[in-house]
């Protein structure tokens, strides 16, 4: 018998016990369980036992835990199996030593493992048990390497009723000590100040292995002890290390922070696997708190903690705290940093975070999921720093940010993983408060705000700065994707806002904010009531200076972009492409009401309007196109390019208006606004009336006079007014306008005109050349209303019937003779028609012409004809 047991603990030393002993083999199905745990070399201890005893068998129990460690320290066995419950009473006698504040005591038992354990699950529950002493369980200090296994630490009081005893009511690990629970090993139902259930401190180490647990305990505050009482599973502090690969810490409670962990003072807390779950605390941390320390979870769960509900009772001394405080699942604070490269925070309860950084924490997110709790998903504020590398952040919910909510100087990049399917009332997936959010990667999806910012939302001069990645299929009442509000910015320069949806500005909203859109940045495929792809109200500055808004629809204005904006709004269009958007009233790429435009270089292309203007409609304010390209849009009523209305006035000095198509006004149609055209070209444009141009009159008066004084307007075509119809308001052709080439399948082949007031004026060196009608007017047609010509030439234009350079009727007026066309200088020569080449004057028109100076000569085949 000798022979063999020297044998197995030859064995042991080989590694089945030595340093992270497994747990013993279990008997086989010929041996009981008693019989198995004998074959191994042990110190037994038992409350019926005697310190005189050897110790070596079950019948010569010894009976203090602390004989039993003396015992193995100095020898060669280094399993001690307890028998049954040891107490205050059978420790006693113990020949280790003693510390006054704890029942049980180990120090410096040596660097090999020592194993403490029960008999296996079914032989009988071992526990150490501080029932009724009102001390800790066990102390363990000093070079002293402790497994505990198959056992029960219960009933300690470390309140501060005893000196230097106020942390670890279970288990307090100090001074360089390691000790290990492993498979069956438990710290139940206790209470300290600091650390219920474990307290590790100076530089001590807790490894927690599968299928061990801490349940159950408690810290509550006393009137002798420091205050703030944390930790209720575990406290962890200075320079100290907890390892978790398996087991459990759940059903505890801190009257601070820390519900299941608090890791305090340059200390480590690594989760490989396991679950901090169903613990509360008051304040911080219903899960883990950090402070000054570290966490690195890449495996196992925090689960279903929460900040204390009310009714929370203070195991001493009563009293109560409100559902309310930070972090439910983690809290991190000053130079704290939280890394999750795995594992699983969700199903937490409500406060003001499930994972909370604070006052300069940093957090890393490489992994994980971080789901379905009933907080936001991360809450940063005071200089904390949060990076979202991957992993994913899902079914969160909360007042604001769902997902991430950043406030008070914090920073948050995101470079990769998810933000997916949060609610909130503003920011759906990530809010911020005047602080900044860098996105270069990743996906913000199916996010919802009751409010604003289904995606996200900023204000107060918070910044979302988008260089990739995508925010996409969100909604929310404003914006969608995005919502900027109260001096806040967005500088988007890549990435994609697209497939969202909300009743102001599906892609992205913005109210009294900063916008700049360059690069790669592409806003498409949302949808809104009004602003599609952007709404901004009482904006101060967007520039679009590249990317592309395109594919977005509003039900009513503004399919692309609408702005609401101020008289000091300013708003510049130097790049990029408006494209494919679609309004069911008007502005399909852009409606505007107010503000300062300035379009040099967007080409604004492909847009339709189930009203007035295909590409962009401006109500008041104004705007200046110097090189942009208005092409292939299209309206149902006016303004297949651009609609201008309510006194806006729109200034044409380069760029091109093409292609476009409408009822009235192809390229463009100012009804109550005005035109100037200093260069560039409208050209190729249809519609009924006014190919290129259709101007007219409203219930309030005629809009405001509007010129032409450069630029060229050719090859338009419409029924009546091929290059320009004048239906109200005044339009001067002066300086170096050319229109030219333009047809009209009825009148008006250059320029139709039917106003009751003075509408058309040529003069200076413009020019109406080459256009042609169907029937009436090559050049100009005039009915029931008024022309004034000094200056400027009307010359080869063409008309199918009568009138090749200018018929002056008064049909549709049916009012009596006057003068529709005064002219007094310039030329009308090289016109033809089958009748009256040059001016046809119908019988109810009148013609004021100086017949001596020859003003219209060289027409074929005459001049001037007078009905």
């Amino acid at each position: 018998m000798k022979s063999r047991i020297l044998c197995l603990w030859a064995l042991s030393l080989a590694g089945l016990f030595f340093s992270r002993c497994a747990s013993p083999p279990p008997p086989s199905a010929e041996e009981p369980a008693g019989a198995a745990a004998e074959e191994i070399p042990a110190l037994f201890v038992s409350p019926a036992g005697s310190d005189a005893a050897g110790g070596l068998t079950q019948e010569t129990a010894l009976r203090s835990l602390g004989a039993a460690v003396a015992a193995a320290k100095t020898g060669d066995i280094k399993r001690i199996v307890v028998l049954g419950t040891l107490n205050s009473e059978s420790e006693a006698a113990s020949a280790f030593g003693s510390d006054p504040a704890s029942v049980f005591f180990i120090s410096g038992a040596g660097d090999q493992e020592i194993l403490i354990t029960g008999l296996p699950e079914g032989a009988g529950r071992a526990a150490l048990s501080a029932e009724a002493a009102g001390k800790r369980v066990i102390r363990i200090e000093g070079a002293s390497r402790i497994r505990f296994e198959n056992i029960t630490l219960s009933g300690g009081r470390a309140d501060g009723k005893i000196e230097d005893g106020f942390s670890g009511g279970g288990l307090h690990i100090c001074s360089g000590a390691r000790v290990t629970l492993a498979g069956g090993a438990r710290v139940e139902s206790n209470q300290a100040v600091f650390g219920g259930g474990a307290a590790v401190r100076d530089a001590g180490q807790l490894v927690m292995e599968a299928s061990s647990r801490i349940s159950g305990n408690v810290t509550a505050p006393h009137f002798q002890a420091p205050a703030n009482p944390s930790g209720g599973g575990v406290y962890i502090r200075t320079k100290s290390a907890f390892i978790m690969r398996g087991g459990e810490i759940s059903g505890n409670a801190a009257h601070n922070s820390g519900g299941g962990v608090d890791v305090n003072d340059d200390s480590d807390f690594a989760m490989m696997g396991g679950a901090v779950r169903g613990n509360s605390a008051k304040n911080r941390g219903g899960g883990v708190a950090l402070y000054d320390s570290r966490f690195v979870l890449s495996g196992g769960s925090i689960a279903a903690n929460v900040m204390a509900p009310p009714g929370f009772s203070n195991p001493v001394g009563g009293g109560s705290a409100a559902a309310a405080g930070e972090g439910t699942g983690v809290f991190a604070l000053d130079s704290s940093s939280f890394t999750m490269k795995g594992g699983d925070v969700s199903g937490n309860g409500g406060g003001g975070g499930t994972v909370y950084v604070r006052r300069g924490a940093r957090f890393i997110m490489e992994g994980g999921r971080i789901a379905d709790n009933n907080s936001p998903g991360v809450c940063l504020t005071g200089l904390a720093v949060f990076t979202l590398k991957s992993g994913e952040i899902r079914g969160n919910t909360g007042y604001s940010g769902g997902g991430v909510l950043v406030e008070e100087g914090a920073a948050f990049t995101m470079t990769g993983g998810g933000i997916y399917e949060n609610t909130a009332v503003y920011g759906g997936g990530v809010w911020l408060n005047g602080t900044s959010f860098t996105l270069q990667g990743g996906l913000i999806s199916g996010n919802t705000a009751n409010e604003s910012g289904g995606g996200v939302a900023s204000q107060n001069g918070g910044k979302l700065i988008m260089e990739g990645g995508s925010i996409s299929e969100n909604t929310a009442s404003s914006g969608g994707g995005v919502f900027i509000s109260h001096q806040g910015w967005i500088t988007m320069s890549g990435g994609e806002i697209k497939s969202n949806s909300a009743r102001l500005g599906g892609g992205l909203g913005m109210e009294g904010a900063r916008c700049t859109l360059s690069a790669a940045a592409v806003i498409a495929g949302n949808s809104a009531e009004s602003g599609g792809g952007l709404y901004a109200g009482e904006n101060r500055v967007f520039a679009f200076e590249g990317g592309a808004i395109r594919e977005n629809r509003a039900e009513k204005n503004g399919g692309g972009v609408y702005i609401r904006g101020t008289e000091s709004s300013a708003y510049f269009l130097e790049g990029g492409e408006i494209s494919g958007n679609s309004a069911g009233a008007s502005g399909g790429g852009l409606y505007s009401v107010y503000g300062k435009w300035m379009l040099t270089g967007t080409g604004i292309k492909g847009n339709s309007a189930g009203d007035s203007g295909g590409a962009a409609a401006f109500s008041g304010g104004s705007c200046f196109l110097r090189g942009a390209l208005i092409d292939g849009n299209s309206a149902n009523a006016q303004g297949g390019g651009v609609f201008i209305t309510a006194g806006a006035v729109f200034t044409l000095a380069g760029g091109t208006i093409r292609g476009n198509s409408a009822v009235g006004g192809g390229g463009l149609s100012a009804d109550s606004g005005g035109f100037v055209m200093r260069s560039g070209e409208i050209s190729g444009n249809t519609a009924e009336s006014g190919g290129g141009l259709f101007f007219s009159g409203s219930a309030g008066g005629f809009g405001p006079a509007s010129s032409m004084e450069g630029g060229i307007i050719r090859d338009n075509h419409a029924q009546r007014g091929g290059g320009v119809s004048v239906r109200g308001g005044l339009f001067t052709l002066t300086g170096s306008a050319i229109v030219s080439g333009n047809q009209a399948e009825i009148s008006g082949g250059g320029v139709y005109a039917a106003s009751p007031e003075l509408s058309l004026k040529l003069e200076g060196g413009a020019a109406i050349s080459g256009n042609s009608s169907g029937r009436f007017g090559g050049g100009v047609y005039i009915d029931g209303s008024r022309f004034l010509m000094t200056g400027g030439s009307i010359n080869w234009n063409t008309a199918g019937e009568y009138g090749g350079g200018v018929v002056a009727a008064n049909w549709s007026a049916g009012s009596p003779a006057r003068d529709e066309f005064v002219l007094r200088g310039g030329a009308i020569t090289g016109n033809s028609a089958p009748r009256a080449g040059g001016v046809y004057v119908t019988k109810n028109a009148s013609f004021d012409y100086p017949f001596d100076r020859q003003l219209a000569v060289s027409n074929e085949p005459d001049d001037i004809y007078f009905e």
